[in-house]
């Protein structure tokens, strides 16, 4: 089994969506006061213009109410992939997960949020660059892979490879 890629989150382009239809909605307020005036003192057209204006605010609140909504349905659901994927991880067979570890290099899996060494945690935890956090060290499955790591690391120093290993290296030469 390989360790499958991580799905993205879908939250963050919901809140981008968010952020510039609030950036409308502010540029739209701020026209508010003044179209106002120009209805209050019944200059041509404003009455039409005003509607308009009023037209576009109520979209944009709507937009608002209803990309919320999104965005907070897409943040419970990268929730509970995150909390699915720290799972599998967990379960994994250690060999999968360590692939590509060396004494300086994490393992293949591994990217700036997510460490196949120790899945969950949300920072590298590579023995040789910081370790498994103290927070985590009651953690079983943590522990045990850490030290996983630690003798796979160790057996790379020493040369150590089974007849399998060998074999595959020479077939990749």
């Amino acid at each position: 089994m390989s360790i499958p890629p991580k799905i993205p989150p879908r939250a963050p382009a919901i809140l981008a969506q968010i952020k510039q239809i609030e950036a409308t909605l502010s540029g739209l307020e701020a026209k508010t006061p003044g179209l106002a005036l120009a209805l209050a003192e019944r200059q041509p057209g404003a009455a039409k213009v005003y509607a308009e204006h009023e037209a576009a605010l109520a979209a944009a609140k709507s937009d608002l109410v209803v990309k919320s909504a999104a965005a907070k349905q897409a943040s419970e659901l990268d929730q509970k992939v995150a909390r699915e994927r720290v799972e599998m991880l967990r379960n994994a067979d250690p060999d999968d997960l360590m692939i590509g570890l060396s004494a300086l290099d994490c393992c293949d899996g591994c990217s700036e949020t997510e460490c196949m060494i120790a899945p969950g945690v949300g920072r590298c935890a590579h023995p040789r660059k910081g370790g498994l956090p103290l927070a985590y060290h009651n953690d079983r499955v943590l522990h045990q892979l850490q030290g996983i790591a630690r003798e796979e690391i160790a057996a790379l120093e020493r040369g150590d490879y089974d007849d399998d290993d060998a074999d595959e290296q020479g077939e990749a030469a």
